[in-house]
């Protein structure tokens, strides 16, 4: 059939989840939003809950929010939808690194 690959979804919601979490850790530290200075972030937890197949060829959009910043830890939740509606959500545990 001609829908997106769950891997796929899963690692656009990686990918989304972490620059998220930079952003918001970023963001709590008074940090300036610049390439190669926002805090970087690993993935501990990444839970996707597959709601409906995802079309191929769709534009699809995805929206991330912290749910809660705790030290060098950020829960994210990220949904992917098309114009068809909600296709997946995930529950990612975001760790930042350390700077060692």
């Amino acid at each position: 059939k001609h829908i997106l690959y769950g891997g796929m979804i899963a690692s656009l919601m990686d990918c989304h989840g972490a620059g998220t979490a930079a952003a918001a850790k970023a963001r709590e530290l008074g940090i300036e939003m610049r390439p190669g200075e926002m805090p970087r972030f690993v993935t501990a937890s990444l839970n996707v809950d597959y709601q409906s197949p995802t079309p191929l060829g769709a534009e699809v959009e995805l929206r991330a929010r912290v749910d809660e910043i705790k030290w060098r830890k950020v829960t994210v939740t990220v949904t992917l939808s098309t114009e068809k509606g909600l296709h997946a959500k995930g529950q990612l545990i975001m760790v930042q690194l350390r700077e060692e």
